[in-house]
């Protein structure tokens, strides 16, 4: 049974502020490790925010234990106190005392790590982060989780700088690059004169971590994001989806840039089922709540969506796309007089001004404000710096009729290509987006038939595996139900046992070499010219070097092993006596 752990802010009992950066980088290293285990929902310090909410209005939050924790420096010790309490009774069931050298400060949270996994019994899902770094670059990288954690212009600009010492120091930290991949995509989105440069160095980075190492989950979910946002390539996109699903089944992020992807090609109502899983495992993150309101809206739970957004405004009232999507939400449930009365009241900038304010006003027949609000649109558009208001022009001309130079404007914005990820999610634009006009555009963006992952994924509790063909056609399986792929010309035969015990096959229009190329999961094994066998699964043995053959237990498959890999199957598989 899955059980819910929050993991609150650590607290700093040492007089030394240069260390205060442990209070949430600490935690959030915790969280990463124990994401890797099966019947654990782990959610982040950074939420908790919205769980201390809920504790003080006497609401019962679904957690099941509280991890808090509390350190102290002496001089060149390091002592920690963590405290495992039960939600429900509130007893404290685990309470320990960790101390170590400055310079171990890795080995400190994984030893904290270790002793709550080990309390919990907790199964391993996924693989751990596999490299040990210097204390210096150790150090660096976890001043700068701190300041990523805070999600704003100046302390992204920290981490940048932390990250980049971290990388320096340790060229070969994949997570690092990760890490800093990230923070270039978040702030490319908020230095727009700096977009290009960001996204370039998101790219590349991201590029970096999958080199140093092709099973970070981090890395390919900088892919998605930047795909996405920078190449407005979703098939790539999906695909890097598909590679992190493969690595990480259980991942609350990867399920979240699902929602996102769903979002992106019109799935409004998976996207929402998507975040709601995402929800499960972290309840209390408020960009995932804001972003379930979005869904719930474009979905047309108009309802929901006001009560969503509005619970995420009570906890962040400066959040302006929290704040655009509640206006929007109204436009579309033409509640005109309530979008009308919230911009009204609220003095903050909101994204797609004056555009909002045209739609709105013609909605309501104020066609006085239409045209003062459509005069200072067309000052910014004579502007030099036009290209930042081809997005705005797009959507008023075309509320107001102007059909050809509607479009005229979207095509310059999706020229542009910066931002235009927004046409595609965003419900300004989603009357356009379901006329017969952006049938062009779907084609353009491959958007006619997008793949999709399987309905059920989020009931596979295993890692998967997922196999493409050169056509449409695609398999996800558990992988521990894969026994073998045998190779048929320029086919590829799957074979499988499926949810009933029983053995299938399917067919695929594939090769070996690209199963295997495509392919991030550890357990495949090419170990014949026609057959991939599954590692995890265990064989018996028959024939001799010249001649060897693999026997699945229960099954009557022979697999041949090719000479040159006899001497190296035994490292790769189990044996049977």
């Amino acid at each position: 049974m899955t059980k819910n752990i929050i993991i609150l802010t650590f607290e700093n009992l040492s007089n030394d502020k240069k260390v205060h950066y442990l209070c949430n980088s600490v935690p959030i290293e915790i969280t990463h490790i124990l994401s890797n285990y099966k019947s654990v929902r782990v959610i982040s310090t950074n939420s908790s925010a919205l769980f201390e909410k809920e504790l003080n209005e006497n609401k019962t939050p679904k957690i099941d234990f509280i991890l808090k924790g509390s350190f102290l420096k002496v001089e060149e010790l390091f002592r920690f106190n963590i405290q495992l309490i039960d939600n429900n009774t509130n007893v404290c069931l685990l309470s320990e005392k960790f101390e170590e050298n400055y310079n171990d400060i890795f080995n400190l949270i994984d030893s904290i790590s270790v002793k709550i996994i080990q309390y919990l019994d907790f199964k391993f899902k996924a693989k751990i982060r596999k490299n040990k770094i210097g204390a210096t670059a150790y150090e660096n990288y976890l001043k700068g989780l701190q300041y990523w954690n805070l999600w704003n212009e100046v302390d992204i600009k920290k981490a940048i700088k932390f990250f980049n010492k971290t990388i320096k120091q340790e060229p070969v930290f994949s997570i690092g690059f990760a890490r800093l991949s990230h923070c270039y995509s978040l702030l490319a989105t908020i230095e727009v004169e700096n977009s290009k440069k960001n996204y370039n160095l998101a790219k590349s980075t991201a590029l970096k971590a999958v080199e140093l190492d092709n099973t970070t989950v981090e890395a390919h979910l900088s892919l998605v994001l930047i795909k996405l946002l920078i190449d407005i390539d979703i098939q790539g996109a999906y695909y890097s989806l598909e590679k992190v699903f493969s690595l990480n089944n259980h991942s609350t992020e990867a399920h979240y840039y699902y929602a996102f992807y769903l979002l992106v090609i019109g799935k409004y109502k998976d996207a929402t089922i998507a975040i709601e899983y995402a929800l499960e495992e972290d309840p209390y993150s408020i960009q995932k709540n804001s972003t379930y309101g979005f869904a719930l809206s474009l979905s047309g739970k108009y309802d929901l969506a006001e009560n969503q957004l509005k619970k995420v405004l009570s906890l962040n009232p400066d959040s302006i796309p929290t704040y655009d999507a509640l206006i929007w939400n109204y436009i579309l449930n033409k509640q005109f007089d309530q979008a009308k009365e919230l911009i009204e009241k609220n003095k903050s900038e909101i994204f797609l001004a004056p555009a909002t304010q045209i739609v709105l006003y013609h909605n309501l027949g104020l066609f006085d404000e239409v045209k003062i609000w459509k005069n200072k649109l067309e000052e910014l558009l004579k502007e030099t710096s036009v290209q930042n208001y081809n997005r705005e022009a797009s959507v008023a001309y075309l509320k107001l009729g102007d059909t050809e130079k509607g479009i005229t404007y979207f095509e310059a914005f999706y020229k542009q290509k910066k931002g235009f990820i927004r046409a595609l999610t965003h419900p300004a634009w989603k009357a356009f987006r379901e006329s017969g006009k952006f049938y062009i555009y779907k084609k353009r963006l491959k958007l006619l038939n997008p793949p999709i992952l399987p309905k059920n994924l989020t009931e596979i509790k295993d890692d998967i595996i997922v196999i493409n063909s050169h056509t449409s056609e695609s398999i996800t399986i558990p992988s521990k139900s894969l026994l073998y792929i045998e190779s048929q010309s320029s086919y590829s035969k799957i074979v499988y046992v499926n949810e009933s015990n029983q053995l299938e096959e399917k067919i695929l229009r594939t090769s070996l070499t690209k199963i295997m190329d495509e392919s991030l999961q550890a357990n495949l094994y090419r170990c014949h010219n026609s057959f991939i066998i599954n590692t995890d699964i265990p064989y018996s043995v028959s024939g001799n070097k010249k001649n060897l053959k693999l026997h699945l237990k229960d099954y009557s498959v022979e697999i041949p092993v090719t000479r040159s890999k006899v001497s190296q199957i035994y490292q790769y598989v189990t044996i049977l006596n």
